[in-house]
């Protein structure tokens, strides 16, 4: 592993996902994982018009090895509601996950 990519690593582990810092407990597919949940970057999309979609939408991150990918159209369960996986990205040991509520429910 190249030293910038240990730099990473720590960085995720020691910042981004620290419950001091960013990270968060949530339960996500039945299980408790520590993720940051962001909103404003749903919100800062025009409501989601970047994405394609209406409703109520969260971008998830967390470690890819926290949670199996799923594909896209199908439902993740966050905190006890569902959601639509709207997209699921990996780069560098964390996944992005941007899923959305449609306001129909």
């Amino acid at each position: 592993m190249s030293v910038f990519r240990e730099m990473l690593a720590g960085d995720i582990e020691n910042e981004f996902l620290d419950l001091d810092y960013f990270g968060e407990e949530h339960t996500v597919a039945g299980k408790p994982i520590t993720c940051v949940v962001d909103e404003d970057i749903y919100r800062d999309s025009a409501n989601g018009a970047e994405y394609g979609i209406t409703g109520t939408g969260k971008v998830l991150y967390m470690r890819e090895s926290d949670i199996q990918r799923q594909l896209e159209g199908t439902t993740l369960e966050l905190d006890g509601c569902l959601y639509t996986v709207v997209s699921w990205r990996v780069d560098e040991g964390m996944s992005r996950v941007v899923i959305t509520m449609p306001t129909s429910w």
